[in-house]
């Protein structure tokens, strides 16, 4: 879980950098109206429709990683503190001697947490919706 927790927020930073590109382009975004960015009207409106898509399907897909690690930890959780209810006693007890259940609880618990957080971060999908209202309105 922490592996996958890691390559989900280093492809998300790519995600949000892939975004930023796309605000530059389009002259609107998170920071406002960027006066710098090159005149809208003569980007090409096919290869940016094309980036957006492409970017709101890996988007998607790491949304749902995010989902599955979360649904994962809870599950892990559920599990671990049904555990000593189904295990023999003496097979918990060297369950525990050997793993500190109490710290795996809080690590999967942080792994959870992080997951959410990840799902909101840079409001990735709500700026995805944004930018293709702005290319909507450049084409029209």
């Amino acid at each position: 879980m922490e592996l996958s927790n890691t390559q989900l927020q280093q492809s998300l930073n790519d995600c949000h950098s892939r975004m930023y590109r796309i605000e530059l382009k389009t002259g609107f975004g998170r920071w406002g109206a960027n006066k710098e960015s090159d005149d809208p009207t003569t980007d090409n409106y096919q290869a940016l429709s094309r980036e957006l898509g492409s970017l709101s399907c890996d988007f998607a897909i790491r949304d749902i990683v995010a989902k599955v690690i979360a649904i994962d930890a809870a599950f892990t959780l559920k599990e671990l503190n049904r555990m000593s209810e189904y295990m023999a006693p003496e097979r918990f007890r060297h369950l525990n001697s050997h793993v500190d259940v109490d710290y795996l609880k809080q690590r999967i618990e942080m792994i959870a947490s992080k997951a959410e957080h990840l799902q909101v971060f840079t409001s990735l999908r709500e700026r995805i919706q944004a930018q293709q209202n702005v290319l909507f309105n450049l084409i029209s």
